[in-house]
């Protein structure tokens, strides 16, 4: 009898698949720390334009061309170098609207003809040279009619790649141009369409996301290779979060998996208690639970702070901080009810 017992059991050579089905997708603890840059929203424009010099030599373009090949690429120089090794220069132009004329023409003060006058095909209608545009795919329009196609791209959000307005050109119109003339016309406007170009860098770029901290701190995170992508990294203002999913962190479950279980949370009402019985520390940022029902609270960090107005103590409370405190068997029976919405999950969270 023991012997056909174990046998039985030596010719299942997984016994324990059938109990534990996920726990093959659990991400193993990591032996080494991320490699990650913070970039300050002050400084933001200088790191973009090192890699924006750093396209520039490599492929000998002026400044809006590289900018153009940078964005059509999502901010990835590998790629970038990838597409120019495997495809060439002129591919990698084509493929990103990029037109490299023969000659400097990307100035739109300087004249288009020999003749004093021009002929629009937008608005039909003859003007000064001085008063027209030349873009770098070779297509001229008048000042005019440039302007109000920049206008209303730049308003409907499509400021990052906006191209000739002649038919079936694919051409990105130069930025420096784009910038030039709409500032003749609207100067907020025009620093609208610089804030879109320099946030491309951040919403565009795979490597490099905003901090999700709630009043934003302006920083930036940028990891320094692709591997770092599915760390929990830490931002000087004190918010931690997982850089795949901007989620707070979760290892060493995958995002994926976090994702299911806020799902199964929501569906128990387990988040609806969190934001009706809990509030973050002024100073960590984690979420504090008010147990006793006082006014004044103390986090695990040691900071105390007001329950009611969720502000750090001080003398600017002392006058403020009973002003609107809600007590008795209705605060009672409120925090009751919410609780018992997210009891089951609440030691997980």
């Amino acid at each position: 009898m023991d012997s056909d017992n174990g046998d039985d059991y030596n010719n299942d050579p997984h016994p324990e698949d059938e109990e534990f089905p996920e726990c093959s997708q659990v991400v193993p603890p990591k032996t080494k720390s991320p490699s990650f840059q913070v970039i300050a929203s002050e400084s933001l424009q200088a790191v973009w334009q090192e890699d924006v010099r750093r396209v520039m030599e490599l492929l000998s373009v002026k400044k809006s061309q590289a900018r153009m090949v940078l964005i059509h690429n999502r901010w990835d120089l590998e790629k970038v170098y990838a597409m120019l090794a495997e495809k060439g220069a002129s591919k990698l132009f084509a493929e990103a609207g990029v037109s490299i004329p023969k000659e400097d023409r990307s100035s739109h003060n300087n004249p288009v003809a020999e003749s004093s006058t021009r002929y629009c095909s937008i608005c039909m209608e003859s003007m000064p040279e001085n008063h027209m545009t030349r873009m770098d795919c070779g297509h001229c329009f008048c000042n005019n009619c440039w302007t109000e196609n920049f206008i209303i791209s730049i308003r409907h959000g499509k400021s990052r790649r906006i191209r000739c307005m002649e038919h079936e050109c694919n051409s990105i119109c130069d930025d420096s141009i784009i910038r030039s003339l709409v500032r003749e016309r609207d100067i907020n406007l025009a620093e609208k369409f610089e804030r879109f170009i320099l946030e491309s860098y951040i919403e565009d770029n795979k490597m490099v996301k905003w901090c999700p901290r709630i009043p934003p701190c302006g920083n930036a995170i940028r990891v320094e290779d692709e591997d770092d992508m599915i760390w929990e990294v830490e931002c000087p203002c004190g918010c931690q979060f997982c850089f795949g999913c901007l989620s707070e962190p979760h290892s060493p479950c995958t995002c994926s998996m976090w994702e299911m279980w806020a799902k199964l949370c929501d569906k128990s009402g387990t988040s609806n208690w969190k934001k009706e019985s809990t509030k973050p520390c002024p100073k960590c940022h984690k979420l504090t639970q008010n147990d006793d029902g006082c006014d004044i609270v103390v986090c695990f960090c040691g900071k105390s702070f007001s329950w009611p107005h969720a502000g750090a103590t001080g003398k600017e409370h002392a006058g403020t901080a009973f002003a609107n405190r809600s007590s008795g068997p209705g605060r009672q029976e409120n925090e009751e009810k919410s609780k018992s919405g997210g009891q089951d999950r609440r030691h997980f969270t």
